[in-house]
């Protein structure tokens, strides 16, 4: 079965060059991920996941990460002269306590929706 997440992430990449930007991996060391085209992917380290365990909540200095990456990323995209951004989020995002705020955050802040 195909996750909302999945789903988001192949509209992105079936709209030709590679337009996906993601909240990825394990909890402690989410990483935001800008895929561009021809192989000139960035990724920013943003640990929302750090500490996770013990709080139930994304890390505060991850959260800054998260969002001064999504910021630079839009900014990357539309020097490539890219289509919007799709951004989704995984775990860190989705099992944390304040994890709906802060998909209300990215929204507010940089008018992307977060797919979790």
């Amino acid at each position: 079965m195909v996750t909302e997440m999945q789903d988001a992430a192949m509209r992105a990449g079936a709209r030709g060059a590679t337009r996906a930007t993601g909240l990825t991996g394990p909890q402690k060391a989410a990483a935001v991920l800008l895929a561009l085209p021809r192989d000139k992917a960035a990724r920013i380290m943003a640990g929302l996941g750090a500490g996770f365990a013990e709080t139930g909540r994304l890390n505060p200095e991850g959260r800054v990460r998260a969002l001064e990456a999504l910021r630079r990323f839009q900014l990357l995209a539309e020097d490539f002269r890219m289509a919007p951004l799709t951004a989704v989020a995984t775990a860190a995002v989705r099992n944390a306590e304040d994890g709906p705020e802060f998909c209300e955050q990215v929204l507010r802040e940089t008018g992307l929706k977060l797919w979790v």
